[in-house]
Protein backbone atom coordinates (compact mmCIF):
# COMPACT_ATOMS: atom_id res chain seq x y z
CA UNK A 1 0.00 0.00 0.00
CA UNK A 2 1.23 3.77 -0.78
CA UNK A 3 0.94 6.19 1.90
CA UNK A 4 -2.28 7.80 0.13
CA UNK A 5 -3.85 4.36 0.62
CA UNK A 6 -3.08 4.11 3.90
CA UNK A 7 -3.72 8.04 4.90
CA UNK A 8 -7.43 7.54 2.79
CA UNK A 9 -7.93 3.90 4.25
CA UNK A 10 -7.47 5.61 7.83
CA UNK A 11 -9.64 8.78 7.36
CA UNK A 12 -12.77 6.12 5.85
CA UNK A 13 -12.05 4.28 9.06
CA UNK A 14 -12.08 6.89 11.38
CA UNK A 15 -15.97 7.85 9.52
CA UNK A 16 -16.80 4.51 10.05
CA UNK A 17 -16.15 4.90 13.64
CA UNK A 18 -17.74 8.00 13.84
CA UNK A 19 -21.19 6.24 11.92
CA UNK A 20 -21.56 3.56 13.90
CA UNK A 21 -21.21 5.92 17.16
CA UNK A 22 -23.70 8.20 15.85
CA UNK A 23 -26.02 4.97 15.08
CA UNK A 24 -25.24 3.36 18.35
CA UNK A 25 -26.38 7.06 20.11
CA UNK A 26 -29.65 7.31 18.14
CA UNK A 27 -28.24 10.36 16.03
CA UNK A 28 -29.50 8.87 13.20
CA UNK A 29 -31.82 7.02 11.25
CA UNK A 30 -31.13 3.22 10.49
CA UNK A 31 -31.87 3.62 6.93
CA UNK A 32 -29.49 6.70 6.88
CA UNK A 33 -26.84 4.05 8.78
CA UNK A 34 -26.87 1.87 6.20
CA UNK A 35 -26.89 3.94 3.31
CA UNK A 36 -23.73 5.48 4.46
CA UNK A 37 -22.28 2.34 5.98
CA UNK A 38 -22.34 1.26 1.90
CA UNK A 39 -21.22 4.37 1.03
CA UNK A 40 -17.97 4.13 3.44
CA UNK A 41 -17.48 0.59 2.68
CA UNK A 42 -17.34 0.80 -1.15
CA UNK A 43 -14.55 3.87 -0.48
CA UNK A 44 -12.49 1.45 1.67
CA UNK A 45 -12.78 -1.31 -1.26
CA UNK A 46 -12.04 1.33 -4.30
CA UNK A 47 -9.26 2.83 -1.95
CA UNK A 48 -7.62 -0.72 -0.75
CA UNK A 49 -8.62 -2.25 -4.07
CA UNK A 50 -8.41 0.61 -7.08
CA UNK A 51 -8.25 -1.84 -10.28
CA UNK A 52 -11.68 -2.27 -9.63
CA UNK A 53 -12.89 0.70 -10.92
CA UNK A 54 -10.70 -0.01 -14.16
CA UNK A 55 -12.39 -3.59 -14.58
CA UNK A 56 -15.96 -1.67 -13.85
CA UNK A 57 -15.16 0.41 -16.20
CA UNK A 58 -13.81 -1.58 -19.15
CA UNK A 59 -17.05 -3.66 -18.16
CA UNK A 60 -19.31 -0.68 -18.77
CA UNK A 61 -17.58 0.20 -21.81
CA UNK A 62 -16.47 3.50 -20.24
CA UNK A 63 -12.72 4.50 -20.88
CA UNK A 64 -11.21 5.18 -17.20
CA UNK A 65 -11.87 3.94 -13.58
CA UNK A 66 -12.07 7.60 -13.10
CA UNK A 67 -14.64 8.51 -15.21
CA UNK A 68 -16.99 5.20 -13.52
CA UNK A 69 -16.70 6.93 -10.31
CA UNK A 70 -17.36 10.34 -11.03
CA UNK A 71 -20.53 9.18 -13.29
CA UNK A 72 -21.93 6.99 -10.71
CA UNK A 73 -21.29 10.66 -7.86
CA UNK A 74 -23.33 12.62 -10.51
CA UNK A 75 -26.07 10.15 -10.91
CA UNK A 76 -26.04 10.31 -6.88
CA UNK A 77 -25.95 13.91 -6.54
CA UNK A 78 -28.83 14.16 -9.00
CA UNK A 79 -31.21 11.83 -7.02
CA UNK A 80 -30.51 13.39 -4.00
CA UNK A 81 -30.86 16.83 -5.42
CA UNK A 82 -34.66 15.36 -6.87
CA UNK A 83 -35.14 13.13 -3.29
CA UNK A 84 -34.67 17.28 -1.82
CA UNK A 85 -36.24 18.95 -3.91
CA UNK A 86 -39.26 16.61 -3.75
CA UNK A 87 -39.38 16.65 0.50
CA UNK A 88 -38.91 20.48 -0.02
CA UNK A 89 -42.35 21.10 -2.11
CA UNK A 90 -43.84 18.80 0.28
CA UNK A 91 -42.94 20.63 3.19
CA UNK A 92 -43.80 23.73 1.72
CA UNK A 93 -46.88 22.08 1.60
CA UNK A 94 -47.32 21.51 4.67
CA UNK A 95 -46.88 24.70 6.09
CA UNK A 96 -48.86 26.51 3.52
CA UNK A 97 -51.68 24.13 5.19
CA UNK A 98 -51.00 24.62 8.84
CA UNK A 99 -50.78 28.23 8.29
CA UNK A 100 -54.05 28.32 6.63
CA UNK A 101 -55.54 26.27 8.95
CA UNK A 102 -54.39 28.68 11.58
CA UNK A 103 -55.48 31.40 9.80
CA UNK A 104 -59.37 30.68 9.43
CA UNK A 105 -59.11 29.79 13.13
CA UNK A 106 -58.10 32.89 14.38
CA UNK A 107 -60.35 34.57 11.70
CA UNK A 108 -63.51 32.72 13.35
CA UNK A 109 -62.07 33.69 16.54
CA UNK A 110 -62.21 37.15 16.04
CA UNK A 111 -66.01 36.69 13.97
CA UNK A 112 -67.12 35.21 17.08
CA UNK A 113 -65.61 37.98 19.49
CA UNK A 114 -67.91 40.69 17.74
Amino acid sequence: MVFGQILLSLLIIFALYRLIRNFLNKKISKIDFIGWLCFWLIALTIVIYPDITSWLARFLGIGRGADVIIYFALIIIFYFLFSFSRKLRSMEKSITDVVREISIRDKSKIENQK
